[in-house]
């Protein structure tokens, strides 16, 4: 980003605080302010009109004004919506190229058509026919199929069209739990079960039944509804990862161990350098460039794993996640290989990066002495991090690749049989991220791995109590940020933790963890469940 849309961003995210808390009023005049000051920047207006429909809807629902914000947003861009809406169908398939933000406009604005009464599905239609002919990459086409498909479903069982209903919401949920979301499944689900007692079929019915059964009672018991509310994917604000600029600011001073009279000589007053970290105002571009100056960091350094010449690099590096995530480890070697052999292995960043990755996949893979594995993932961390006490403290604001090398740290330990040093390694990035201002949603994904793992190394050393305090927390967190594919590995812990304690009710917990696990696909967690009850319970147990 450049500096002027990082002060945009820091104006924002004030916009958004007030949204969360619910305090409407003050998010409306805010955004009045924010809409004068951008008058002439087409991108920022349009921006501004998305956050004022967000804001009317969440508000008062009043559909017909966020619909005229919405509009307004797309006129930014797409001039040409304001044609009559059947040439403006045809234009978009035949010449026009939409940015995603543009994409998730449009499907709000057919969505708020149909809302206000007025004729959708053939937008909605329309919607559908681009993504397939023009969105190439795998992951957000089907992402953004499965949006649209959740709306026409819809459609389709207010107008009771029960089949066609039916094989929208099993389409949304298969592509939904493909990439281990559970934003939409839980609605979809219950759409598929009113389907099917009005006569649709298909050939997962009685699976779905049950596995809808298991999610109702998951989410019942940690008092998450399952009814239709607001799509969450048309409210979300910006993207997850993010870091707020007091923090930032503050925490990479620390880092430096600069005092605020330091940091602030030449650059503010050490009064408005205190102001700034404590989020009481944000710094003028001029301030912010002079701090960053001063601190030795480019706008970059928070926000990737590694540095690039090529956009063509940074690409693989996201390729590689994926990878990893799908268990498809010898790709993922790979695709390191081609990383590392086209970015500079002497920057430090870059160095931890690769020294992470490697780690990781020799783990997995079982190759390599442990020792050996557990001395490169140290030296690395050591290349920006001081350790004491035998052990990394954390008291400044880490970035996501010494975060990753502090869990696989810990990973190691336990590996190596030293559980209570995994535990230290875990509890104290679980203390940071509990002392920072983001929450639910905005936790990166770092967070929850971190968690399930300090639930579960906290019950290999028998601290019961406090393991199922993590496990209890993992399942509500997971379950707020709608991410599925961990909800099974979460559920297991729980019932290990339960079956240590006495509790017999743990042959009800491995259930939803064995249907939750195929649900997202996790068939190696489930054939754990399965073999461990069979193994340990002494019943052939049915799931």
């Amino acid at each position: 980003m450049t500096l002027e849309e990082f002060e945009y961003f820091a104006k924002r995210r004030n916009i958004e605080i007030s949204l969360s808390l619910g305090e409407y009023e003050q998010a409306e005049k805010e955004l009045h302010i924010l809409e004068r000051e951008e008058k002439n920047a087409n991108l920022k207006q349009q921006d501004i009109h998305r956050q004022f429909a967000i804001l009317y809807l969440l508000w008062k629902k009043e559909y017909q004004k966020a619909k005229k914000h919405v509009f307004q947003a797309l006129v930014q861009t797409l001039p040409d919506i304001q044609e009559n809406m059947a040439a403006f169908r045809e234009k978009l398939l035949r010449k026009l190229w939409l940015s995603e933000a543009e994409i998730s406009l449009l499907l709000m604005y057919a969505y708020l058509k149909e809302k206000t009464g007025e004729e959708s599905q053939k937008l909605f239609q329309c919607i559908w026919d681009y993504i397939q002919l023009k969105v190439t990459e795998q992951e957000t086409r089907d992402k953004q199929s499965a949006q649209v498909k959740c709306f026409l479903a819809q459609i389709k069982e207010k107008n009771q069209q029960w089949k066609d209903c039916c094989e929208d919401c099993e389409a949304v949920i298969e592509t939904e739990a493909k990439y281990g979301s559970l934003l939409l499944i839980p609605e979809m689900m219950a759409m598929e079960m009113k389907c099917l007692e009005h006569g649709a079929s298909h050939e997962k019915q009685e699976l779905r039944k049950k596995q809808y059964e298991i999610l109702r009672e998951i989410m019942g018991e940690y008092g998450i509804g399952m009814e239709e509310g607001l799509p969450i994917f048309l409210i979300q604000g910006g993207v997850s990862e993010k870091q707020l600029l007091d923090e930032l600011i503050r925490s990479s001073r620390m880092r430096k161990e600069f005092s605020q009279e330091k940091l602030s000589e030449g650059v503010c007053t050490p009064e408005t350098l205190s102001r700034i970290e404590t989020g009481k105002r944000n710094p003028t571009i001029k301030h912010f460039y002079g701090l960053m100056q001063k601190l030795g960091m480019g706008m970059g350094y928070f926000n990737t794993y590694f540095d690039a010449e090529r956009f063509e690099t940074l690409e693989k590096g996201r390729e590689l996640r994926r990878l990893m995530v799908l268990g498809k480890l010898k790709e993922a070697e790979i695709v390191l290989q081609e990383i590392e052999a086209e970015i500079d292995g002497t920057k430090v960043k870059n160095q931890q990066y690769l020294a992470f990755n490697h780690a990781f996949l020799e783990c997995e893979l079982h190759q390599g002495d442990l020792k050996e594995i557990f001395q490169n993932v140290e030296q690395a961390l050591m290349l920006t991090l001081k350790k004491k006490e035998e052990r990394f403290r954390i008291y400044y604001q880490p970035t996501q690749i010494e975060i990753s090398l502090l869990n696989q740290l810990a990973i190691l330990h336990r590996e190596m049989g030293e559980q209570r040093e995994a535990v230290k390694i875990l509890k104290a990035l679980y203390e940071y991220y509990h002392k920072g201002k983001l929450q639910g949603r905005e936790r990166d994904r770092h967070y929850f791995m971190i968690l399930g793992n300090l639930a579960s190394y906290t019950e290999e050393i028998d601290e019961l109590e406090q393991a199922m305090e993590y496990a209890e927390e993992f399942i509500t967190e997971l379950l707020k940020a709608g991410r599925g594919n961990l909800l099974g590995r979460s559920l297991i812990t729980k019932a290990y933790v339960q079956e240590r304690m006495g509790k017999e009710i743990c042959l009800t917990t491995y259930e939803q963890a064995y249907h939750i696990c195929g649900l997202f696909d996790d068939l190696r967690n489930r054939k754990v469940v399965e073999n461990h009850v069979k193994k340990h319970w002494k019943i052939d147990y049915k799931f």
